[in-house]
């Protein structure tokens, strides 16, 4: 299915994000005491790019998930396909962003601060998952055409 690789990359462009979020955060925000070593820096830019990666990977499968019935049995068209990718990843990132927030809170979350942030993960994922489900899409449609033109036409002899 030409869809896994928008899983792949989905997670890839979230470690990245996470990565680059993690080490620009300290040139943003002035570091907390005992968050200004190298070791820590260098381990919060770990722990970024795995927060970014396991964002992206639930991601991709909520594009899965949801492109998987939606293209069983009709032909679709590539936007209809990059829309439904987007709704499937935005609901596996925000659902990655609530689930840190109440594991790390629990019920004292502060929902003014986790409801942005997990919009802001779900609409980033959302458009890239759009954009790279319509390449695939494309793609794909592309492979099927010239897999019917090569077909014999089935005239008589």
């Amino acid at each position: 299915m030409a869809y896994r690789q928008v899983l792949g990359w989905l997670t890839v462009l979230g470690a990245v994000i996470g990565l680059l979020l993690m080490v620009a955060e300290p040139m943003v925000l002035p570091p907390d005491d005992g968050e200004d070593s190298l070791f820590v820096r260098v381990a919060l830019a770990y722990a970024g790019a795995a927060g970014g990666a396991v964002t992206g990977l639930v991601a991709g499968f909520g594009v899965l998930a949801l492109l998987g019935p939606w293209t069983w049995y009709a032909e679709r068209t590539v936007a209809s396909r990059a829309w439904v990718a987007a709704v499937g990843a935005a609901g596996g990132a925000a659902l990655v962003w609530v689930g840190i927030g109440l594991r790390t809170y629990g019920a004292f979350v502060s929902w003014e601060i986790w409801l942005p942030l997990c919009g802001a993960f779900a609409l980033v994922a959302a458009i890239a998952a759009a954009l790279l489900t319509a390449r695939a899409a494309r793609r794909e449609d592309d492979k099927q055409h010239r897999l019917q033109q090569q077909e014999p036409s089935q005239g008589l002899l």
